[in-house]
């Protein structure tokens, strides 16, 4: 049973190297962020990631990209809020909508601020 799962996984990595020319760690990217609210240290996805698992209300910090978030992926059926100070204080000045990413913070005026995060 393991061998066979083993042997399907393999297979749909290969097809998706080979015929969607899609990288070993694209693939990683895409199947971390099926889910998950992603945000990226730098523009088009790029650079060191940070991934929430989005649950309740709960405010939660950007962590070692506090103040270098660039871009993000949002799969989730969660509208979440990005905030330039720790703990959700203050005023939001971001707004992931569901099921949206952005490759390029900057043309919302909030390239590199984010420090935490909070659904609602």
């Amino acid at each position: 049973m393991k061998r066979q799962i083993m042997r399907t996984a393999g297979v749909a990595a290969l097809v998706l190297t080979g015929v969607l020319g899609i990288s070993p760690s694209a693939q990683a990217d895409i199947f971390a962020c099926k889910y998950s609210l992603c945000v990226y240290e730098h523009d088009n996805f790029k650079g060191d990631k940070w991934v929430f698992t989005i649950s309740g209300n709960e405010c939660q910090t950007t962590g070692r990209l506090s103040d270098r978030v660039s871009s993000m992926r949002n799969p989730s059926n969660t509208r979440v809020r990005f905030y330039n100070a720790s703990g959700c204080a203050g005023s939001y000045g971001y707004t992931a909508q569901p099921r949206s990413e952005d490759a390029d913070l900057s043309n919302n005026g909030f390239d590199n601020k984010a420090s935490s995060i909070k659904p609602g």
